[in-house]
């Protein structure tokens, strides 16, 4: 299909540009983690960075989040702000919105501040910090891969130790995280 054909599908079905490039998972038992960011209604050029859903206190499939300040529930933003700000992502539907919790990972980020989620990236790949979960307990951490051993899950604050996801260990990669806005208080 032409990709000026495939635009003006996205615009009649207030869809970003670039929507039928990525590949989006069928419906299915998961769907409810599922959202994309789809133009707000009447708001021309504006689309909405969703919230992951289910993330507040208990995720659904029962997985905890500790220390839960809060949610944030969606974002505004422009096309262009996505293309400016978010760079190397799996595709703009695939972008969404993680309270962050916890002070395990503080400088980098403080509980309470949004975090732009790739859901499209499911495996850990490289080191980088990603969402995920090890039995029915959330985490967001830099996972570092240990040929071996495991992959290891190191915090930015000191005072946490290091771990090791072990092979044996139920294990599950919901995104990863690229970008923090760590808030301080003036």
């Amino acid at each position: 299909m032409r990709s000026s054909t495939c635009r003006e599908i996205e615009r009649a079905c207030k869809k970003i540009s670039g929507w039928m490039e990525v590949e989006h998972p069928a419906a299915g038992p998961d769907t409810a983690l599922q959202t994309e960011i789809t133009s707000a209604p009447g708001a021309g050029d504006e689309v909405e960075i969703p919230q992951y859903k289910g993330t507040g206190g208990s995720m659904g499939g029962g997985v905890t989040l500790r220390d839960q300040p809060g949610e944030i529930h969606g974002w505004r933003v422009t096309p262009e702000w996505i293309s400016k700000n978010i760079k190397n992502h799996s595709g703009a539907g695939n972008l969404c919105i993680v309270t962050g919790f916890g002070n395990s990972m503080q400088p980098l980020y403080n509980p309470g501040d949004p975090l732009i989620l790739d859901r499209g990236i499911k495996s850990v790949e490289f080191d980088a910090t990603y969402f995920f979960r090890v039995g029915d307990e959330g985490f967001i951490k830099i996972l570092q891969r240990i040929p071996g051993e495991g992959i290891r899950v190191i915090s930015k604050n000191k005072d946490y130790e290091t771990w090791t996801i072990k092979p044996d260990m139920d294990f599950e990669v919901f995104g990863q995280v690229l970008k923090a806005w760590c808030g301080t208080d003036v």
